[in-house]
């Protein structure tokens, strides 16, 4: 079985699942984490920016048609696309602390969120109230981080132990390369 394939075979299964618990459980309480965000990260973090990207709009894509969604086609894949490209810029998540990773998975959820509630004004005929959509936004934001910190760790190492992948460290210099003057 090649890379990519396993790749494809991975990410699906967990897509899949994440996709099922979220729209038959967790849609039907009033406030949840974003389980299939939580994917696209988790995937962002452990592969690239561009498998991140792509990833995030097949689960945006599937999310925009599956029942009871009321947005428009697309909305949902524009925001996980740019929550799967903004994951996978970051460089190594297996040396962030848990309040940095926690910060991360606050702040793609949170644009995310805000992205979509602005597609939703724009481009529907519904008035969105703004108080209350922004709470909610950070309301979820702030429950996906919650959950992420217990999960992401594990699922990231697992991802990339799985896929045999390995990222660069940093793209800076060890701090024992680096000098002074920065002659050798």
């Amino acid at each position: 079985m090649t890379k990519r394939s396993q790749v494809v075979l991975v990410t699906s299964v967990l897509l899949l699942v994440a996709l099922l618990l979220q729209s038959v459980l967790l849609n039907r309480v009033g406030f949840a984490p974003d389980l299939v965000a939580l994917v696209v990260i988790a995937v962002g973090l452990a592969t690239s920016p561009t498998i991140g990207a792509v990833l995030g709009f097949v689960a945006g894509m599937l999310l925009d048609i599956l029942p009871p969604d009321l947005t428009t086609l697309g909305a949902t894949a524009l925001t996980l696309t740019l929550v799967g490209y903004g994951a996978g810029v970051v460089r190594d998540p297996r040396g962030l602390a848990p309040v940095q990773l926690g910060a991360i998975v606050f702040a793609l959820t949170w644009a995310a969120g805000f992205v979509h509630v602005c597609l939703a004004a724009l481009l529907s005929d519904r008035v969105v109230m703004w108080p209350s959509a922004i709470g909610t936004v950070t309301l979820t934001a702030a429950l996906t981080s919650l959950v992420g910190l217990l999960l992401l760790p594990y699922l990231v190492q697992k991802l990339m132990s799985i896929l045999g992948l390995r990222r660069p460290r940093s793209r800076l210099k060890r701090s024992g390369e680096l000098t002074m003057s920065g002659h050798e």
